[in-house]
C-alpha cells in the first residue's frame, strides 16, 4: 500500500508527540535524520501542481520586487529631473507633468505585473484545490467500501 502525505504528518505527530522534552522549557529533542528523511518523503508525495505553485508564488514575489525596485528607481530619477528642473518655471512645468505621467505610467505597469501574478498563482491554486478535492473523495470511496466490505463479511471467529 502507498504512502500518502497524510500518513507522513502521522510520522512526525507521533516523532513529536514520543520526544523527550527538555528539562525547564518548551522544546523537545528529536532524531533530525528522522524528521528530515519524513520532511524528504513528503516533498515527494506532493503532486506537482502544488510544488509549481510554489515556483509561481517564488517568481511573483520576484516579479512585484522587480517592479517596486523598477518604480522607486524610477521616482529618484523623476526626483533628479525635478531638481535639475528648478531653475525655469517652463522646464519645471514640462518636469512635473512628465513626472506624472512617469508616475502613472509605473503604477499602472506595477498593478498590472501584479494582478497578472496573483492571477497566475490564483489559476495554479485552483488547480490544486480541485487535485485536493479529488483526492478526499477518491479516500472517502475508500473509506466506504473498506466499511461496506467490512460489515458484508462474516465474522470468521464466530
Amino acid at each position: 500500500m502507498g504512502q500518502s502525505v497524510l500518513d507522513e504528518l502521522e510520522k512526525i505527530k507521533s516523532l513529536l508527540n514520543e520526544a523527550k522534552k527538555l528539562p525547564f522549557s518548551k522544546y523537545v529533542s528529536i532524531d533530525r535524520e528522522e524528521f528530515l528523511i519524513i520532511i524528504n518523503r513528503i516533498e515527494m508525495l506532493l503532486p506537482k501542481e502544488v510544488k509549481e505553485a510554489y515556483v509561481i508564488q517564488g517568481k511573483r514575489d520576484d516579479v512585484l520586487r522587480e517592479a517596486y525596485a523598477e518604480r522607486e528607481k524610477m521616482l529618484g530619477e523623476i526626483k533628479d529631473m525635478q531638481k535639475e528642473a528648478l531653475s525655469e518655471s517652463y522646464i519645471t512645468k514640462e518636469a512635473q507633468k512628465e513626472r506624472e505621467k512617469i508616475i502613472q505610467d509605473a503604477r499602472a505597469d506595477s498593478e498590472k505585473i501584479k494582478k497578472e501574478a496573483e492571477n497566475y498563482a490564483y489559476e495554479i491554486l485552483m488547480k490544486i484545490e480541485s487535485i485536493i478535492e479529488k483526492a478526499k473523495s477518491a479516500i472517502e470511496e475508500g473509506k466506504k467500501e473498506l466499511k461496506d466490505d467490512s460489515t458484508n463479511r462474516e465474522d470468521p471467529f464466530k
